[in-house]
């Protein structure tokens, strides 16, 4: 089923709720007070959180088509139209999300290409603030680096900064109808990609190869592949390449699994490459799903939870769904939006929703010191058996100007109407309000809102809950 919300009542929805607390909104610039206990829990930054977030794109270089996608992409990925995307998610947040793009121009006298995505690029980002990851495309070839390097060098000296890491080669083990790229090819793109862009700049930093795996033991897959060249990907990469699209749940249940699929990726990249961070560069969380495929409920449920655990359980450094538009002919539909900025999602308006409640306008939105809260959290659902990550679960965020965010959720493999009552309480003192949103829902407006209050219920579906906290 495909959900397209009525953008003009939501929105207006979004803005009268923004609109009816502002103490709530922090003006650009703020210096950052946050408030808190002496003891309890350490809130995160939300915008470390939220800014992981990302989508892939498909620069329109010409008038005929868009030269990265399958069959012909019926988005409109014109800049204009992109951006005002990109700005549909992130509202009136204060926040930005990352864009990543595919690459094969050479940078030759010849290459019309480069100078058009750098220009398209640079569009997207003066609109939006977004910056860019820049990828060789699938059954790339070495000489696409002479572009990718200028893209980076053209980022620094414009004084924009506008890429923030390049990748190696794009799924260099699966065949785009060019044959599969050996590994001793793959090595040498990705030596050369990172000793020439380290020499062009430190800014920017080179994220190795997209190589597919499989499950249970993603390890395996890797290391089959890569073979003696592994200490070579490891010596010219700053951060590792992984692409996710889960068969169940995000931190799912599957029969294989020592810990949920999250748990056995992030560990299999652990023991195939090994000392690195890791980067999401692409993920869906339906459309390769063995049990509700591409099914915008479950994308608008199941996406903040991808992304919360992401970083809260794995430190990935990026998030980038899998696209912003959809594809046309027969491949499955994909994005955050049907064609263009007009046609969100049910997915697209749930991220919406969330950067839009929480935020932070402040100019130190990700430097401040977050503060504590003494909080506790009773009666969440238990996680499955083999998915300690799943189940209900709770974290504190702060922004810079001191308002908490607590989040509640409960990760399932199906969305059920059963509630439970999860009790919060503030045990040092009563917070001066407490509103309850329901992240996952179309209506964005508040649950209940309690003031002067240590202790509330939050009667917890399948569903991702927040609570913005006044203190």
């Amino acid at each position: 089923m495909r959900i397209r919300g009525q953008v003009i009542g939501w929105m207006l929805s979004v803005a009268l709720l923004m609109g009816s607390d502002p103490a709530n909104a922090a003006p650009i610039g703020a210096a950052a007070s946050p408030a808190g206990d002496a003891t309890g829990t350490q809130a995160h930054r939300i915008a470390d959180c939220l800014q992981r977030f990302g989508v892939n794109t498909f620069s329109k270089l010409n008038r005929n088509g868009y030269p990265w996608s399958w069959g012909g992409s019926k988005g409109e990925y014109d800049a204009a139209t992109t951006a005002r995307a990109i700005n549909y998610l992130t509202g009136d947040s204060g926040l930005t999300i990352q864009v990543r793009e595919y690459h094969s121009g050479d940078g030759s006298t010849n290459d019309h290409l480069t100078p058009l995505q750098t220009g398209w690029i640079r569009q997207v980002f003066q609109a939006t603030g977004s910056p860019f990851s820049i990828a060789i495309g699938a059954n790339g070839k070495t000489n696409a680096i002479g572009g990718m390097v200028k893209i980076v060098q053209d980022s620094e000296r414009s004084g924009l900064h506008y890429v923030r890491w390049v990748e190696g080669i794009n799924e260099p083990n699966m065949d785009f109808g060019a044959g599969k790229v050996t590994p001793a090819a793959t090595v040498a793109m990705q030596t050369q990609l990172f000793q020439q862009v380290h020499a062009a700049t430190p800014a920017v930093s080179v994220v190795g190869p997209s190589i597919v795996f499989g499950l249970p033991n993603p390890a395996a897959y890797l290391t089959k592949y890569l073979g003696a060249t592994t200490n070579a990907i490891l010596a010219h990469s700053d951060l590792n390449n992984v692409h996710f699209y889960p068969g169940w749940s995000p931190n799912g249940t599957y029969a294989h699994s020592r810990a949920g699929e999250f748990a056995d990726i992030d560990n299999g990249f652990k023991q195939a490459l090994p000392g690195k961070q890791a980067v999401c560069t692409e993920w869906h969380t339906t459309l390769f799903s063995r049990i509700h495929k591409t099914n915008d409920v479950y994308d608008a449920y199941w996406a903040p939870i991808f992304l919360l655990s992401s970083y809260l359980d794995y430190d990935w450094q990026g998030a980038f769904w899998f696209a912003l538009f959809n594809y046309g002919g027969p491949h499955p539909y994909c994005g955050l939006f049907a064609t263009n900025d007009a046609s969100p999602y049910a997915q697209a308006n749930t991220l919406r929703t969330l950067f839009q409640l929480t935020g932070d306008h402040g100019a130190d939105k990700c430097s401040f010191t977050p503060g504590k809260l003494a909080v506790t959290v009773a009666g969440l659902p238990a996680a499955p058996p083999n998915a300690p990550h799943a189940g209900g679960r709770w974290a504190l965020f702060q922004n810079s100007t001191g308002t908490y965010f607590l989040m509640l959720w409960n990760e399932q493999d199906d969305i059920s109407p059963a509630t439970v009552p999860v009790t919060v309480t503030f045990p040092a003192h009563a917070m001066a309000k407490v509103e309850e949103f329901n992240i996952t829902a179309a209506n964005p407006a508040a649950l209940q809102t309690q003031r002067n209050t240590r202790k509330l219920t939050v009667n917890l579906d399948t569903s991702l809950r927040l609570l913005r906290i006044t203190y």
